[in-house]
């Protein structure tokens, strides 16, 4: 029997620098004229997963945040201000980020449960037991959740926790410790992950869509053949972007499953910036926009090469891109230009920021938790 092993993290296998330290990163040119970039809040209430680098990311909705720790703290904060509404000491081992609909929220954790709690109060819910480690944040459905494990188990339970439907995936000897969800979609749940795959499941019954390769896995070793996307899909349009380590960047109509627009590379994380066109971030720290149509470079950013950037997200007139330094970059969208740059707490940001009423929502892994603002 195949055994399959998660890696550390991508920075294990990309060599980067924060193992050795920060002094090891190359240093940031100075920017002329950059932005005014405030920080409006910032809450240390969470221990983050330090130890085990987790990519444990932020839910939002309406003007409360929700966000866990791998010590099994839960906690709602206040969009606005960063107030500590409540929290929750489940001592639970949480090794994903928080979903939420509506009334209930949901979390992973490193022994394959998926556990719910009330968004109210956080009181607990229901924990089912769904396969082995849990590494991807679960999707939050009206009526439930569908979860993906380490081992290929994709389950949907409604909101008493009873099984629905489940589905086994094969996986390779060796992937990633960031693994992309399980994205809802009208009447699908969408999944990208291993071997290069981009799937479609019905919500209701489970019944599989469509199976899309977008990369093929080539090379001699387990770790060259590695195809993985990293970072959950993004909506553009009706198309799914995804970003494949060891692949490249895809778009994905998201009824049909046709591949769209495909460029290779050693990519993180893609997100739409126009009807058209598409910011990408690179293993090595490089940032492109590629015209989606044409399939034409639009612009080209170096200055953060050698730096294990988050997925690109679309903040105003900016596309911005954490790092493992704690530092929170600011691209013009038009023009790939550094314009601004802040610093969190010097901490790894592995999850991808979130943009949420005008505010771009940071934890790091430290888990501390802020709201930045360009006015």
């Amino acid at each position: 029997m195949k055994k399959h092993v998660s890696l550390f993290s991508l920075a294990t296998l990309a060599g980067c620098a924060w193992f050795n330290g920060k002094s090891d990163l190359p240093e940031l040119a100075s920017i002329e004229n950059p932005i005014a970039i405030e920080k409006n809040w910032e809450n240390n209430t969470l221990s983050g997963s330090t130890d085990l680098h987790l990519v444990m990311g932020v839910a939002a909705q309406d003007e409360v945040l929700y966000a866990a720790d791998d010590k099994g703290r839960l906690v709602a904060v206040n969009a606005q201000t960063g107030r500590l509404l409540w929290e929750h000491k489940t001592h639970l081992p949480f090794s994903t980020g928080v979903a939420v609909h509506d009334t209930t929220l949901y979390v992973g954790t490193r022994s394959g449960e998926l556990a719910a709690f009330t968004a109210e109060t956080g009181a607990p819910v229901f924990r089912t037991h769904v396969g082995s480690e849990m590494l991807s944040t679960p999707a939050a459905l009206a009526d439930g959740a569908v979860s993906k494990t380490s081992d290929g188990q994709i389950v949907r339970v409604n909101k008493k926790g009873e099984v629905r439907w489940h589905k086994t995936e094969p996986t390779p000897l060796l992937s990633l410790r960031a693994q992309a969800g399980p994205v809802v979609h009208g009447d699908k749940v969408v999944l990208a992950g291993f071997n290069g795959k981009v799937q479609a499941y019905d919500i209701n019954d489970g019944h599989q869509r469509y199976n899309t390769v977008v990369f093929e896995p080539h090379g001699r070793s387990d770790i060259e053949r590695m195809v993985e996307v990293t970072h959950n899909p993004v909506e553009g349009n009706g198309i799914l972007y995804v970003g494949v380590f060891h692949g490249g960047a895809a778009g994905v109509d998201a009824d049909s499953g046709q591949v769209t627009f495909s460029h290779e590379g050693s990519v993180l994380g893609v997100a739409p910036i126009s009807s058209h066109a598409v910011a990408i971030s690179y293993e090595n720290g490089q940032v492109e926009a590629w015209d989606t149509r044409k399939h034409t470079l639009i612009w080209q950013q170096s200055d953060l090469t050698m730096r294990t950037l988050t997925a690109p997200v679309v903040y105003k007139d900016y596309v911005v891109l954490a790092d493992e330094a704690g530092m929170v970059h600011f691209l013009d969208k038009e023009t790939g230009g550094v314009k601004g740059r802040t610093d969190l707490n010097g901490k790894a940001i592995l999850a991808t920021p979130l943009v949420h009423n005008n505010h771009l929502i940071v934890i790091d892994e430290k888990g501390t938790l802020a709201a930045f603002e360009v006015r």
